[in-house]
């Protein structure tokens, strides 16, 4: 379906045909599969160290890899308790994983986390303030050693389009089809401002949408050479990898994600921004209590 509305909304006006984003897609899928069996290895490994009982180093996801570990993270329920009084005795009475997993369960405010089907958004929390704290003496205010121009900031405007799981109830059992969820997002900012320096736990895509005539977007990325990208175009987000994109002139773009809602989509570590972390991907529940 999202291949589907990427064909639909780039095509090939822009030079962007259905194949390049359907080896776009692959790469996401691939990287996700990778780390999260990487996660799954972690959880079982007694090593501290950053490698697993299969051999791989877990130390190549930088210095937060070892945050994805959610059973070692300090989960207070203090804010989601005083918010929604009930969704935590909520969540803790659903005992299966696939009940747990279900999309209704998710939008009241659950997901299997930690080996139990808890409040995700406070989970979200504990993963933020541990990616924060290991990227504290790495540079979190700059991506390749240099500061992004401009004002980092919150979104003029952004929505989410989509959000649902990737495989059906049945599925709950797989790492991959089972737990994690696709989320389609637009988001919009003015001229001057940009987007903080953030990680994403795992991979994603984004489009630049802007079509405006205005200046090229800059994509920087830890790691990677600068990308140059006018509207129609698109680029991966690796894991774990500090991002920077910027536009003089503002712009929008489209963002696909595929992740686990026991860890938030985002994690902005640049200091002065990281208000914004909560003005974006932003929890509700619709459980009444």
């Amino acid at each position: 379906m999202l291949l589907f509305l990427f064909a639909i909304a780039f095509g090939t006006s822009e030079g962007k045909t259905k194949s390049e984003h359907e080896l776009l897609h692959d790469r996401l899928v691939k990287m996700n599969d990778a780390l999260l069996s990487a996660v799954e290895e972690l959880s079982k490994s007694d090593t501290t160290e950053g490698e697993g009982d299969d051999g791989v180093d877990r130390t190549v996801l930088g210095p937060a890899w070892h945050c994805m570990d959610l059973k070692q993270l300090p989960v207070s329920f203090d804010a989601v308790n005083g918010q929604y009084p009930c969704l935590k005795d909520f969540c803790n009475s659903i005992k299966t994983l696939e009940t747990c997993l279900l999309d209704e369960n998710y939008h009241h405010g659950c997901s299997w986390c930690g080996g139990q089907c808890q409040p995700y958004f406070s989970y979200q929390k504990a993963f933020t303030q541990c990616v924060v704290e290991a990227y504290a003496d790495h540079d979190p205010d700059k991506v390749n050693g240099v500061t992004p121009p401009m004002r980092p900031w919150e979104a003029a405007f952004d929505t989410t389009f989509f959000n649902h799981p990737i495989g059906k109830p049945g599925h709950a059992g797989l790492p991959y089809e089972g737990k994690m969820r696709w989320a389609f997002n637009t988001a919009s900012r003015n001229g001057g401002d940009r987007v903080p320096i953030h990680v994403h736990p795992f991979a994603g895509m984004s489009c630049i949408t802007t079509h405006n005539g205005e200046t090229e977007t800059i994509v920087t990325a830890e790691g990677e050479p600068d990308q140059i990208l006018p509207s129609g175009k698109c680029y991966t987000m690796p894991p774990f990898t500090k991002l920077g994109p910027y536009n003089y002139g503002g712009y929008t773009v489209l963002d696909t994600f595929v992740w686990d809602a026991c860890y938030p989509i985002w994690v902005i570590i640049e200091p002065e921004a990281t208000w914004v972390q909560d003005k974006q991907f932003i929890f509700t529940s619709d459980l009444e209590c």
